[in-house]
């Protein structure tokens, strides 16, 4: 193959690296089981923004789309009424 050597060198260099999404999804995940089932990609969003990490809420999502995480349904506590 005909490839210039510093690409070949950046691309080994890759390889080696750990993905840089690993630690979104070992927190997304941890934060899931936390709550256990019970938040949605918003609740996690605002649980990560709550700890200072800086994510998009369309990244979470994608990430428990991917991780196959659902939120399980559960009730709310209702309100008083008169």
């Amino acid at each position: 193959m005909d490839i210039p050597e510093a690409t070949y060198h950046y691309h080994i260099k890759q390889m080696h690296q750990k993905a840089p999404d690993q630690t979104w999804e070992t927190l997304i995940l941890k934060t899931f089981e936390k709550h256990e089932g019970r938040y949605g990609y918003r609740r996690i969003h605002g649980e990560l923004k709550a700890q200072r990490y800086t994510i998009n809420h369309k990244k979470v999502q994608r990430f428990m789309q991917k991780l196959n995480l659902k939120c399980e349904k559960f009730v709310r506590k209702s309100r008083y009424k008169s």
